[in-house]
């Protein structure tokens, strides 16, 4: 973990020009490659491929009650969140909405609305750091 990181209590460590990045993983971020590797624990079942992101403990320690319904749906690799406020990745308080409607509204059809926005976010970049 980070040390000083402006985001560590409440949020993200991704921060726009992170001075960690090479070049390669800053190509890697941006096409969202990076995420690849996720769709293992979809396969181990960990995971679903649309959910609320997953997020540290310590994200979710100051929201009880956010964390007690987050737990009711598997966490996923895209969802409400990364198709419309990615560009809004500062803390976890910024999920919270997308995350909440996502719970309340889960169905097959946003699940599919989700998956057929996912590859236009990820190829327009849009939202990406």
């Amino acid at each position: 973990m980070l040390k000083n990181s402006p985001n560590m209590l409440t949020g993200t460590i991704t921060v726009k020009n992170d001075p960690r990045l090479t070049p390669l993983g800053k190509f890697l971020r941006k096409s969202k490659l990076n995420e690849l590797p996720q769709i293992l624990n979809v396969l181990k079942g960990d995971m679903s491929i649309i959910g609320p992101r997953p997020l540290v403990p310590f994200m979710l320690k100051h929201l009880p009650e956010f964390k007690e319904t987050r737990c009711l749906v598997r966490p996923g690799i895209t969802g409400l969140w990364q198709i419309r406020d990615r560009v809004n990745n500062t803390n976890a308080e910024f999920m919270i909405r997308h995350d909440t409607e996502y719970i309340k509204n889960y169905s097959l059809l946003l699940d599919l609305k989700i998956l057929a926005k996912t590859p236009i976010v990820v190829l327009t970049g849009e939202g990406a750091y």
